[in-house]
């Protein structure tokens, strides 16, 4: 099946993966106030997806031992078994076309690349830049930011947006350093915030610690 012809899916979209799955996801962060990242847990039966590819950059983390294979970009990756904590990553725009023989557990995570792009122009001051696709692969970051969001989603959002946000932007600088194009030279960062700045912030936080804020909010 050509690109022209496979499904399009907006992650952002309540019930997108209704299309390409059996089931709808146990665990889902739609209606949750989360900017830049959704996340989806679900346990879904043997089954081969339509072709289909996301608006959004991917990241899978299988959760129990399965035999998936995938076609991705029309490269086929082979059916070994997969063991839990393994994981797959692709840029927006992949033509993904995944199958499982048994019943399997996974944890979604979609990253809007507009936002990926952000923080990119803020590590690199570039945005030539771009992600390769990954299969089979372990990585403990990834591992444990999606278990980290899984938990915040059967907590119903305990530790609000800005934790969100905080294990987004890791997650995004990671993959920025680990799985694209090109390895960059991240700006040197390590003086930190002026004291005043700092001061401002903080104060900031103080005056609305009962408010759910957000990343983009502090930084302005």
């Amino acid at each position: 099946m050509s690109l022209e012809k496979a499904l399009i899916l907006d992650f952002a979209k309540t019930d997108a993966m209704k299309s390409i799955l059996p089931h709808p996801a146990i665990l889902s962060s739609h209606g949750a106030n989360c900017e830049g990242i959704h996340v989806e847990y679900h346990h879904q039966p043997p089954n081969e997806c339509p072709e289909h590819c996301l608006q959004q950059h991917s990241i899978g983390m299988i959760l129990s031992s399965t035999i998936p294979g995938a076609i991705l970009n029309g490269k086929h990756y082979g059916s070994e078994p997969w063991q839990s904590g393994e994981i797959f990553i692709a840029a927006a725009g992949t033509d993904y076309h995944p199958y499982a023989v048994e019943d399997h557990e996974f944890i979604a995570i979609a990253l809007e690349p507009t936002d990926f792009d952000n923080t990119v122009y803020e590590s690199t001051n570039s945005n030539l830049i771009e992600i390769i696709p990954h299969w089979q692969i372990r990585d403990p970051l990834i591992i444990g930011i999606a278990w980290a969001l899984k938990t915040e989603l059967e907590s119903g959002g305990l530790n609000g947006t800005l934790y969100v946000a905080a294990l987004k932007n890791a997650l995004s600088v990671h993959i920025l350093h680990r799985y694209c194009a090109q390895k960059p030279n991240l700006v040197n960062f390590e003086k930190g915030l002026a004291p005043r700045k700092l001061e401002i912030v903080v104060n900031y936080i103080n005056d609305y610690i009962q408010r759910d804020l957000h990343l983009a909010e502090l930084a302005n």
